[in-house]
């Protein structure tokens, strides 16, 4: 199977979740730029085939082999912890890099020890 890993030197990414969450995140590689955002996978309220901001939602957040063809890299953002530990183990077994996803205006608060 041919593996489209990176457009202009990036790799390229699914985001596995099209909700709020997903959308946040989504905000977030489109402004770091170190991915090229590629497509959304998302089993519950969105239908193959729909659209969130002009990119496509895939389908399923299973069978990730499907998907190796269009990405390298996911991330795994849904909110049920079980879950997302789940497609996490699941995901490097098919192919995919698990992306760090950091938003370029974060940052840490400075404190004070003890």
């Amino acid at each position: 199977m041919t593996r489209i890993g990176q457009t202009d030197g990036k790799p390229r990414l699914l985001i596995i979740d099209a909700g709020g969450h997903g959308r946040s995140v989504a905000e977030a590689v489109l402004m770091a730029v170190e991915y090229t955002l590629v497509a959304f996978l998302d089993d519950g309220a969105f239908a193959q085939d729909a659209e969130v901001w002009g990119l496509p939602v895939m389908g399923s957040a299973t069978g990730f082999v499907a998907y190796a063809a269009r990405a390298s890299h996911a991330v795994v953002v849904i909110g049920n912890n079980a879950l997302r530990r789940k497609l996490c183990g699941q995901l490097p077994a098919d192919g995919f890099t698990l992306a760090r996803v950091v938003h370029p205006r974060a940052g840490v608060a400075p404190c004070k020890a003890g």
